[in-house]
């Protein structure tokens, strides 16, 4: 049988009618696969089906051959997208090179080659893909969406930074509302890389609001306000982030973390706890609640879970550390080394060294820290972190110019971290250059605002130049963040102290005890609430904390003194005098410790002990001008405090006119002989009965008082003819002060001195220890009244005929404040009534601006 004749045209029109179909089918196929893709709801098996139609239609297109270039190079790209969707990235790598062999000019192939590329793990290849892509078309955003994520990898934040901007620049069309996200998203956790925490929160703000249900949106904007150090902020997001999707573990581990970091540790074990239980391998979170244990104290427990962090992953060097740490906890510093060396025997890199240097540094090794990070920095010398952390091993040896010069490294490498600027404050505060250590500590809090540790080391400048409230104000901002940290507690207790708000100083004291500070501070805080408790005047109350500060550190000759005259001052004067011998003992030529033994020996009428440590005291100090001279009569009561050459001369007059007189009435030659004895016995008497505390003597320079806790006596007696006077000077005839039967009225028993009248003998006083000074102000409180007569009425029973109220004014200095040209002082002021077994009638407070004279070195007064 023979075939049929067919024309060569006729076979063309088949030929393009078979192809035609084939397009059609290719189409079709195309179409189909498309839908699937696009549908909002597919499954693995969706793209898997899809996949399988692209292909097909690949198929059919080759047979049709007159179709475009460019239709070929759409169908590649079309099936790489779902090769990617399905995680088949080098199957997606080899459609989309193929796409862009077909059509070299479309910069999308390049960008999703580049995808490809970036899930590879090829980063530099994909870098090279996407920058051509911009070339093609520098106004696709999404070209600089995916090369920003590139340079992310790359940990070129910064050219990061750029595209993310240049992309939100580009996608302005409401659609693009899913790549926008991205771009905030990213954004705000490169922002977080370069620690610019403030615009990092803003992005990741902005990504939170576009996808208000994006449980990492909310755990990503949480780590932000975590590194900045706002925990409480933290807190919220993290919380977000498990109300949407509890079934992470790493958002139970950041929300125990931020519950560790605001003190609240057993909220915090709950949370690793839930963490442990999604996913029981995650050797972080073992490594955190580690960590939380050693917090504790619960020292085995975390053992255990570094242990088993090691075993999950032994090749982080962080477990090491940690392990290393539980055991410098309980003093077991040689396990501790051994962990640090397997810490380094992981690998030869910058980290292992970090973190051995770390661990040196924490156990004040500074030699050994410095040596590591020094091999950190050899390994990779472009890492600033490094040379942070050697400035402030630097700065612990005191080293402040290598210090200032390592932190400058940091700086220039590109570091923003708030705690270089700290530390180059701290540098130069112990240089005492204050003011460019509150520049720099002023640069820190601009970089991180309300960073607690910022403020703690500004609150430390500030009260190195005496700006107490500036300090209190830092340490309460700083408390308003970590309410219970019993570190800042004490340092703000310290400020109050400074400030002379002692009853505000006790109660940070008190709550800083509580909260379990550094062993290191412990003994300070007991001294302090002691000397805190001492300057209120509640002398019983104080020697419990000395005695506790004193159990702490047994030979701190400050601690023992303190405590010595507080047992001078509650009359236990045995236990004074053992604790003054044990001050003299430490530090023989400390004269205040003598002087007070004098005291102390004194009041146990020990006279010959009170007088050779007077002396000794005298000897040691003998230009102390603080000192005035105290007269004892015969029966041992105190006489009133007079310039000793006056009083002699006064002594030897009255002598002298006594021998006159006798000589008138008997012989004039044998009573001038002996009025002369009688002048020579009175110059004796001045002599034997001087009780010298190692007070100043002279005629010209007045005493001068400069050091704190010096103190300084005058004993008074107001008569009923000076309160007369007062009332005719002042206008002021209260009855009170005029007749005795209103003073009864009034429930005082009696005509009262004048409260003005009484408190002039603190000008007395103020007026002879500080000669070229001037009054600020004066805080006076009124405790019992002050008799005229007094002390007659109540000494006649026994028959004694002593006129007038007696009474002691003393002051005592409280706060020295040094200024260019003159002392700002604050003086403790009291009235004692000595009949009444000492009853205070009158305390309070004075502050006055000293001026020097020109005569007068003031570096001779200050207390070596």
């Amino acid at each position: 049988m023979t075939t049929p004749f067919i024309s060569k045209r006729e076979k063309n029109q088949a030929d393009n009618k078979e192809q035609a179909q084939k397009q059609k089918e290719a189409h079709d196929k195309f179409n189909q696969a498309k839908k699937l893709m696009k549908s909002e709801i597919k499954v693995q098996k969706d793209i898997e089906k899809a996949i399988q139609f692209f292909s097909e239609a690949i198929s059919l297109l080759q047979v049709a051959s007159q179709e475009k270039v460019q239709t070929y190079a759409k169908y590649y790209s079309a099936r790489g997208n779902a090769y990617m969707e399905h995680g088949q990235y080098q199957r997606a790598l080899y459609d989309f090179s193929a796409a862009v062999r077909f059509d070299e000019g479309r910069a999308d192939y390049y960008s999703c080659r580049g995808n490809c590329l970036l899930q590879l793990n090829q980063i530099k290849e994909s870098l090279k893909e996407f920058n051509k892509a911009i070339e093609l078309d520098c106004t696709d955003g999404f070209s600089y969406l995916n090369r920003a994520l590139v340079f992310a990898k790359l940990e070129e934040y910064n050219n990061a930074i750029d595209d993310y901007s240049s992309a939100l620049g580009l996608l302005k069309d409401n659609k693009q509302a899913n790549a926008k996200f991205k771009a905030y998203f990213h954004r705000g956790n490169c922002y977080r890389q370069i620690k610019e925490y403030d615009k990092s929160i803003e992005d990741l703000q902005k990504a939170c609001e576009i996808k208000k249900d994006n449980a990492p949106a909310q755990n990503n904007l949480g780590l932000s306000f975590f590194e900045n150090q706002l925990y409480e902020q933290a807190l919220a997001k993290f919380q977000n982030a498990i109300n949407l999707d509890d079934s992470k573990a790493t958002y139970y581990n950041n929300k125990a973390l931020a519950l560790y970091h605001i003190g609240k540790l057993k909220e915090s074990l709950i949370e690793y706890n839930k963490a442990i239980d999604v996913d029981p391998l995650d050797a972080r979170t073992l490594y955190n609640r580690g960590n939380t244990y050693l917090a504790l104290g619960q020292n085995q427990d975390a053992h255990n879970d570094f242990d088993q962090a090691i075993q999950l992953n032994p090749g982080n060097p962080k477990f090491y550390h940690s392990k290393g740490l539980a055991f410098q906890d309980v003093e077991d510093y040689e396990n501790a080394i051994i962990f640090s060396n397997k810490h380094q025997a992981i690998g030869n890199d910058r980290l292992v060294f970090e973190s051995r240097g770390l661990v040196y540094q924490e156990m004040k090794n500074h030699d050994y820290a410095i040596y590591d990070f020094d091999a950190a920095i050899q390994l990779e010398p472009g890492y600033a972190e490094v040379y942070y952390y050697k400035g402030l091993s630097r700065i612990e040896q005191r080293n402040l110019q290598d210090a200032i010069e390592n932190f400058n490294m940091a700086i220039k490498l590109g570091s923003n971290n708030p705690g270089i600027y700290s530390g180059i404050g701290q540098s130069y505060r112990l240089l005492r250059n204050y003011e460019k250590a509150l520049y720099y500590l002023n640069q820190a809090l601009e970089k991180s605002p309300g960073n607690e540790e910022c403020l703690v080391q500004r609150s430390n400048i500030y009260v190195d130049i005496q700006k107490y409230q500036n300090a209190i104000d830092d340490l309460s901002e700083a408390l308003s963040k970590r309410p219970n940290d019993p570190q800042i507690l004490y340092k703000r207790g310290l400020a109050y102290y400074k400030y002379l708000q002692f009853e505000k100083a006790i109660k940070d004291l008190l709550n800083a005890m509580e909260g379990g500070p550094f062993q290191s501070y412990e003994s300070d805080i007991h001294y302090h609430l002691g000397i805190s408790f001492a300057n209120l005047e509640l002398f019983e109350k104080a020697i419990q904390p000395l005695s506790k500060a004193i159990q702490l550190c047994k030979y701190e000759a400050q601690y023992i003194h303190e405590r010595a005259k507080c047992y001078l001052l509650v009359g236990e004067f045995e236990k004074s005098v053992e604790d003054f011998t044990r001050v003299i003992q430490l530090q023989p030529k400390n004269s205040h410790a003598l002087f007070g033994r004098g005291f102390a020996f004194k009041a146990l009428k020990e006279y010959e002990k009170a007088a050779e440590d007077f002396e000794q005291a005298k000897m040691l100090d003998p230009g102390n001008p603080k000192l005035v001279l105290t007269i004892i009569n015969e029966g041992n009561e105190y006489c009133q405090n007079i310039p000793k050459k006056l009083l002699k001369i006064l002594l030897i007059f009255f002598a002298i006119v006594k021998t006159f007189v006798a000589s008138l009435l008997l012989s004039l030659s044998l009573f001038w002989i002996f009025g002369i004895l009688l002048a020579f016995c009175a110059w004796k008497k001045v002599k034997n009965n001087v009780d010298v505390f190692g007070y100043y003597e002279g005629e010209e320079v007045q005493p001068l008082i400069v050091n704190v806790g010096d103190f300084c006596k005058l004993r008074k007696k107001f008569t009923e003819d000076q309160l007369v006077m007062f009332n005719s000077c002042s206008g002021d005839n209260n009855p009170v002060f005029v007749s005795e039967l209103p003073g009864k009225k009034a429930f005082i028993r009696q005509t009262a001195v004048h409260n003005m009248l009484s408190n002039s003998i603190f000008s007395i006083l103020i007026g002879k220890t500080f000669r070229d000074s001037v009054y600020i102000n004066q805080n006076i409180r009124y405790r019992a009244p002050i008799f005229i007569e007094e002390e007659v009425q109540i000494l006649q029973q026994q028959q004694k005929n002593i006129q007038n109220v007696k009474i002691e004014g003393y002051i005592e200095v409280l706060d020295v404040q040094e200024q260019e040209n003159r002392k700002i002082i604050a003086l403790r002021t009291i009235i004692y009534k000595l009949e009444y077994n000492n009853q205070v009638a009158t305390d309070g407070e004075v502050k006055l601006i000293y001026y020097a004279p020109e005569n007068i070195k003031l570096e001779q007064f200050i207390e070596q």
